[in-house]
């Protein structure tokens, strides 16, 4: 039995379980984004970078961000494989934007001063792919996995049950 099914009316739909499951992967983008959100505390607290400098890295970041889009837009069109087109994609955008973010906070104020800002920045740069991957993903196949408009809402209650049990769960009674 095919994972999709065509209504009636001609909607693709999905299972239930499958929109489910799709959605986590937004949970994880957000989950990083607010990971990365204390990475200014990190580069000047523990580091010891400037505020000013790591306030412009971190917006540089941003723009590259939004530069690099097209071309992951680009690697999504191209991408084929057995997996499909987004899978593969999703999965090494988390590994890359997860694991950056490890090494970031884990490494980074372990090494020499003279290095510490170059590899701040080189880590960011390929967070930022790893990030750009995984949600280009996310909004991209929304709308192949549903394009069914009674079951496009299942993301939005999903994504926020999903993101009021890991706020409440785990970040909130960190703070």
């Amino acid at each position: 039995m095919s994972s999709k099914t065509i209504s009636r009316n001609g909607y693709n739909n999905a299972r239930i379980w499958q929109i489910a499951f799709f959605t986590l992967n937004n949970t994880s983008s957000n989950l990083h984004l607010f990971i990365l959100g204390f990475v200014s505390y990190y580069a000047t607290g523990l580091v010891g970078l400037a505020v000013m400098l790591t306030s412009t890295i971190l917006m540089a970041a941003r723009i590259f961000d939004g530069i690099i889009d097209p071309s992951i837009g680009y690697i999504i069109d191209k991408t084929e494989s057995k997996f499909g087109k987004f899978i593969p994609l999703m999965i090494i955008g988390n590994l890359i934007s997860a694991g950056t973010l490890m090494i970031i906070f884990s490494v980074t104020h372990l090494l020499p001063e003279s290095v510490q800002l170059i590899f701040f920045i080189a880590m960011l740069i390929v967070n930022k792919v790893g990030y750009s991957l995984q949600t280009s993903v996310t909004k991209a196949a929304q709308t192949v996995l549903t394009n069914n408009p009674k079951q496009r809402p299942l993301y939005a209650i999903f994504d926020g049950i999903y993101n009021i049990g890991i706020s409440t769960k785990f970040l909130f009674p960190l703070i």
